[in-house]
């Protein structure tokens, strides 16, 4: 090799360290690089849909893609996580966030209200409709009628809830079943008349099932003063948290000004429930979207 080839190649060796060297630098510096959120999810559709055509389309998913636009400077990933595993992730002051706890808990930081449930509802099948002449019922009368196929999952409910099925657990008309989505499909399908559960899972199992949804949603007279449940982000219990949660509260009040952000949170709701929620979402979601 001759001295010019030698020096030549020094060149080039000399070239690709000082380019590795600035993609370094530029790799480490805070100020170009993006911080990561992470964002809980778990497998729960419609809530979480983490599989299938529908896919990223759960109230919440869509709720993690709102936000996400309105704050591109940081990197967004979601990680599946249960409930026990995110407040570990908090207590270690891990940069998470969740994006369905219920206002009011403590493991974390809160945003603003970002959505408004129904609690457990009767569901029953479109066959039986002319044997309920309310809107909502006594759950406690209804476990007790020996006419009407009920189906249940022992401990799954509220607390109110749990005891009264609890107190009827016996009855032989009462169908048991620790899978829920077992219930669910019985009922679709009219093996049972009845069950106790969150209407959105209904018309997403129905969807699934290629039906159009048989049931109807009734409301439930002992659980009549909690009519509703009110869900926030919560992130980590710190400084970081805290700077996170005021740009999700104003991401959350600039998308309350779109009129069609409800769609979103009401796609997988029957029309009984959307009448319910569209009341709701008037009279208490923007009391703190000032």
């Amino acid at each position: 090799m001759t001295t010019l080839q030698v020096k030549k190649s020094k060149l080039k060796q000399l070239s690709a360290y000082m380019l590795l060297c600035g993609w370094l630098l530029l790799l480490s510096n805070p100020l170009l690089s993006k911080e990561t959120v992470t964002w809980r999810v778990t497998d729960w559709p419609p809530f979480y849909i983490l599989e299938g055509p529908d896919k990223g389309k759960g109230i919440y998913d869509e709720i993690i893609s709102m936000i996400s636009s309105y704050m591109p400077e940081y990197d967004h990933i979601t990680v599946r996580m249960n409930t026990s595993r995110v407040r570990a992730q908090w207590r270690l002051g891990e940069k998470v966030c969740h994006p369905s706890v219920l206002v009011g808990e403590t493991f974390n930081t809160q945003s603003v209200v970002n959505s408004i449930l129904l609690p457990h509802r009767i569901i029953i099948h479109r066959d039986k409709e002319k044997l309920f002449s309310k809107d909502d019922v006594v759950v406690d009368q209804l476990l007790a009628n020996t006419q009407l196929r009920g189906g249940v999952t022992l401990g799954r409910y509220t607390s109110v809830l749990n005891n009264i099925v609890e107190e009827h657990k016996e009855r032989q008309h009462l169908y048991k079943h620790p899978n829920y989505e077992r219930l669910i499909r019985m009922l679709l399908s009219n093996g049972l008349d009845y069950i106790i559960e969150y209407p959105p899972i209904i018309s997403y199992t129905a969807q699934q099932m290629g039906l159009d949804n048989p049931t109807k949603s009734l409301g439930i007279q002992e659980i009549k003063d909690s009519s509703y449940i009110s869900v926030a982000v919560g992130c980590t219990k710190n400084a970081w948290g805290r700077a996170m949660i005021n740009k999700i509260d104003q991401a959350l009040k600039q998308e309350s000004q779109d009129p069609n952000f409800l769609e979103s949170r009401l796609r997988w709701y029957d029309e009984p429930s959307r009448k319910i929620l569209r009341k709701l979402y008037q009279d208490v979601y923007f009391k703190d979207k000032m």
